[in-house]
């Protein structure tokens, strides 16, 4: 993942209106320059901030997606969702948190339940009005992040050696 402009640390007791108000004051490129990106073209730090919200009111309520969160603080998560995907869509601010690997480890996150938190995202995109290469380019860094996330789980009697 690039670097695409200065980080932004937003503190935990943040509410994610005011933090979402505070990073669009933070961000250095111009309305043309973002028009530029795919983050621009999407419609910046409010529709990704809508995307989110969306997407985790969707994998909140998915009894099989739920349990990944109960020890989850949720807004945290969140915000660390907003700097990725904004990252990711070329937007100014860069995701400075955990690699995907250590950020799931030990979470046993399976391949269908991958695939529906994927689903639900590109959902959340499409009913936002996301133009098709938009959600092309979001699908394919699903699609390259997978093994980063999803474990597999050891046959019987091979344990860790």
């Amino acid at each position: 993942m690039r670097q695409s402009g200065p980080g932004c640390y937003v503190p935990s007791e943040f509410p994610i209106d005011d933090w979402v108000s505070t990073m669009a004051e933070t961000e250095t490129s111009t309305p043309l320059e973002e028009q530029d990106t795919l983050y621009g073209q999407l419609g910046g730090a409010p529709v990704i901030t809508e995307a989110v919200d969306r997407f985790y009111r969707l994998v909140l309520a998915d009894p099989e997606l739920a349990p990944y969160f109960a020890a989850a603080d949720v807004s945290v998560v969140k915000r660390h969702q907003v700097l990725l995907l904004s990252s990711v869509l070329g937007g100014p601010q860069s995701y400075g948190g955990r690699g995907l690997d250590e950020a799931h480890a030990g979470l046993g996150v399976s391949g269908p339940h991958y695939d529906k938190v994927a689903a639900h995202l590109l959902d959340v995109l499409a009913d936002l009005g996301a133009p098709a290469h938009i959600a092309e380019a979001v699908a394919s860094t699903l699609d390259a992040v997978r093994e980063q996330i999803v474990e597999h789980p050891v046959p019987a009697g091979e344990g860790a050696r």
